[in-house]
């Protein structure tokens, strides 16, 4: 009877640490899109600006998306995934790269059924956020799990 009882609080725990986990990723999420709307003001402002400066449209989006981009890769790593890893700038930025050719094609894509560019764009929008959500999420917690991973294996060699 205790076995049984025992193996119900560990599916209890399992279940519990299962929902935790759903509860971290919805609130997280959420933060993600959050930091996205104020990494959009940020490299919007800039760019509005520049072209009141009267700098050329093409620099000016230029000067905006990569002053927008460290933004965004500081914001994003640190605000929604603790991480303030900067050696993982470049995989960001490849993520970025894919996320805008992967934007690209579905919009084509989506627009050969609907033939409306605004709606299309809408669409993609809403596929390729939780694209670039998991594919974040993966390269700013893969750094922190291989730096607990190590912290844990050092301080089992240094108790032996």
């Amino acid at each position: 009877m205790r076995v049984l009882k025992s193996l119900k609080r560990v599916g209890q725990i399992d279940l519990f640490k299962k929902w935790k986990l759903k509860i971290l990723l919805k609130k997280q999420f959420i933060i993600f899109i959050f930091v996205g709307g104020i990494n959009t003001i940020f490299g919007y402002s800039i760019f509005a600006f520049l072209i009141f400066l009267k700098i050329r449209y093409y620099l000016s989006f230029l000067i905006a998306t990569s002053l927008g981009l460290i933004f965004n890769f500081m914001t994003t790593g640190r605000i929604v995934f603790k991480n303030k890893n900067f050696s993982l700038f470049y995989r960001f930025i490849f993520i970025n790269i894919v996320m805008c050719i992967l934007n690209i094609i579905l919009i084509r894509i989506i627009n050969i059924h609907i033939n409306n560019f605004y709606i299309s764009g809408l669409m993609s929008m809403a596929i390729t956020v939780l694209v670039a959500f998991y594919l974040n999420k993966k390269v700013f917690t893969m750094e922190n799990t291989a730096n607990n991973m190590e912290k844990c294996l050092k301080k089992q060699v240094d108790s032996n």
